[in-house]
């Protein structure tokens, strides 16, 4: 080959290289981080900040909330912004909550949690960083509050700065999903198809919960067995939260009976939640247990979801709820410069 022909070979490699990134660009734009990235981004007006993952994510019908709060025994002019993003970490949900707050003050944060969600670690390498956990790479996430929760050093630090850059890397796993979507339509041929909701595969989201009993137990027994101390986000939050004078909640998000019976059920659970509770009191946070609102299994879509059709309760109960824990003052909305 001429040097000719190498030059315009490696020029047409960049070209390609580069539409296919401005393509990536473009698609990942449709993903569920990226959109909720841009929802939190855009809003304006809200006062009550909701931070969690798939199952409080879609779960609270805002208008609902608004009229509930109004209409509640102790009336509060309340408006969800809802920050909680499905498959997502901790640390994501740190970021979330920092770009919710940016040029604005949040007077009242909700974070939802079930299991052991605030108290257990997340070690995350770049290479994890797919799927919903992606949203780092978004340019309105700011890069060194990402680094900072994430521990990044050195190569780490490099390849997250190139991924973020570069977004046929840092959205490679978007091509394969809609591969393993395709191999999963292609496996269900001729066969009886597999239960699904909204979030997907009801067996996927089963298999979030702890593999057995005794593996629960080991991980409540981390906690109560040493000093009780949430993880790192969370933490953040807290602290962010209380350096600002935003009030905190707590919310134990509503679970299947099924889970109930054969985990919250457990000595384990009852101890570490005791722990957990006594914490949130001793830092003045508020506390809603709302893990049995919901008594059948027709409520959920999984043993982990509630299903659609009790969003509309979840949502009234959760803004009287709230409305009773913010007393009769307004609460100032959030606002952002040139809103």
């Amino acid at each position: 080959m001429t040097k000719r022909n190498f030059l315009l070979a490696s020029l047409l490699a960049l070209i390609c290289f580069g539409v296919a990134n401005v393509l990536m660009a473009k698609w990942s734009n449709r993903t569920p981080a990226r959109r909720k990235v841009e929802y939190i981004h855009n809003a304006k007006g809200a006062n009550v900040v909701l931070i969690g993952n798939s199952l409080l994510d879609g779960a609270v019908l805002p208008t609902v909330f608004a009229d509930t709060a109004k209409a509640s025994a102790r009336p509060a002019n309340l408006s969800e912004l809802n920050a909680a993003l499905g498959a997502c970490e901790p640390p994501e949900q740190y970021l979330l909550f920092r770009l919710a707050e940016r040029d604005a003050r949040i007077p009242m944060v909700v974070i939802g949690f079930f299991d052991f969600q605030l108290t257990k670690t997340t070690v995350t390498k770049t290479s994890d960083l797919t799927g919903n956990r992606a949203l780092s790479f978004d340019p309105r996430i700011d890069a060194k509050d990402a680094e900072s929760i994430y521990h990044f050093t050195g190569l780490d630090r490099l390849e997250f700065r190139v991924f973020r850059t570069l977004p046929l890397l840092g959205y490679r796993s978007q091509t394969w999903k809609y591969v393993e979507l395709l191999r999963r339509a292609l496996s269900q041929i001729g066969t009886v198809a597999e239960a699904s909701n909204s979030w997907g595969r009801v067996s996927d989201f089963n298999a979030l919960e702890a593999p057995d009993i005794k593996s629960f137990n080991r991980q409540a027994d981390r906690f109560t067995n040493a000093a009780f101390a949430l993880n790192e986000p969370i933490q953040r939050i807290v602290s962010e939260s209380n350096a600002h004078n935003y009030q905190l909640i707590f919310l134990l998000m509503p679970i299947s009976p099924f889970h109930r019976a054969n985990f919250y059920a457990q000595r384990s659970w009852r101890i570490y939640l005791d722990g957990l509770k006594r914490w949130a009191s001793t830092h003045k946070i508020a506390f809603i247990d709302a893990s049995e609102w919901f008594l059948s299994e027709e409520d959920f879509g999984d043993r982990l979801h509630l299903a659609s059709k009790s969003h509309y309760s979840f949502t009234r109960r959760l803004a009287s709820t709230i409305a009773s824990l913010s007393g009769e003052a307004p609460l100032a909305a959030v606002t952002r410069p040139g809103k």
